[in-house]
């Protein structure tokens, strides 16, 4: 299945529960459905997609990690994502990279100082 964005992964799951009927997403009558706000695909302010989906897979299985877990519907759209984590972002945030956090401690316990510069923590930059 081809790798979606958690808001299109959202879309193309309302797209299927309405049986490709546009106007029935449109006047959706479920809106206790956690992917009600976000069923045009568009983002939401305050609404994260990714916590939608995981409540959704919730309400899917039995209500517990286990059978979200171990879920047997993989041609879901929402299924990569079921974990309320995006896989294609994993290895992409710089938390792995050990310099990163090194650095980032030294520029924290150092910005105190006067006359502190970046490079000072780091003289390879």
């Amino acid at each position: 299945m081809k790798r979606l964005t958690p808001i299109k992964a959202i879309r193309a799951r309302c797209i299927f529960c309405s049986n490709n009927q546009f106007d029935e997403i449109k006047n959706c009558l479920v809106p206790e459905c956690p992917l009600f706000p976000l069923r045009f695909g568009r983002r939401v302010k305050g609404i994260s997609s990714l916590r939608s989906i995981r409540k959704y897979c919730y309400g899917c299985g039995e209500g517990t990690a286990f059978d979200i877990k171990n879920c047997e519907i993989t041609d879901c759209s929402l299924y990569q994502l079921r974990f309320g984590k995006n896989p294609a972002l994993k290895g992409k945030r710089g938390g792995g990279n050990p310099d990163s956090l090194r650095r980032y401690r030294l520029i924290q316990g150092n910005s105190s100082k006067v006359g502190f510069v970046e490079a000072d923590a780091n003289p390879k930059l």
